[in-house]
């Protein structure tokens, strides 16, 4: 088993993030970071180096079909009001989770976050996200240790 430990929120990234997953069943979101294509890697053997993202217990999505300026930060008690304002009350034990910088609009309210960059090309699903070992075993996280937050 992979090893996982606690990480923080509130950092950045500058590549691009997708939804490139969700599952109604099993309620989760897994958003993608893709870095800009390498010029260098004309055939495409390389495996560019992705961040994923996977939210279980999603319960609900906001966030645009793509989007840069990723931050994941968690809200302020005020941003939390002015949420719960425009989209209902939220549980207390709800994890919600801002994705974008300078705005509450991007978000997912979840159970927890997992995260970890992987060597995987783009359309590749996510190894957080499926259950056999055996491709989770081929596509390790880089550094060897999945993060999460609650």
């Amino acid at each position: 088993m992979i090893p996982q430990q606690e990480g923080e929120l509130d950092f950045a990234d500058e590549r691009h993030f997708h939804l490139i997953d969700y599952r109604l069943g099993h309620s989760y979101a897994v958003v993608r970071g893709m870095p800009e294509p390498d010029e260098d890697d004309v055939d495409g053997d390389v495996p560019p180096r992705v961040i994923d993202f996977f939210f279980a217990g999603a319960s609900r999505i906001s966030l645009w079909k793509d989007f840069v300026d990723f931050h994941i930060r968690r809200p302020t008690d005020e941003e939390r009001s002015v949420l719960e304002d425009r989209i209902g009350p939220l549980r207390e034990d709800d994890g919600v989770y801002l994705l974008e910088a300078g705005t509450i609009e991007t978000h997912i309210v979840a159970s927890r976050v997992f995260w970890a960059e992987f060597d995987l090309h783009g359309g590749a699903p996510s190894p957080l996200a499926v259950e056999d070992p055996d491709y989770r075993a081929a596509h390790p996280p880089v550094g060897g240790v999945i993060r999460f937050a609650d």
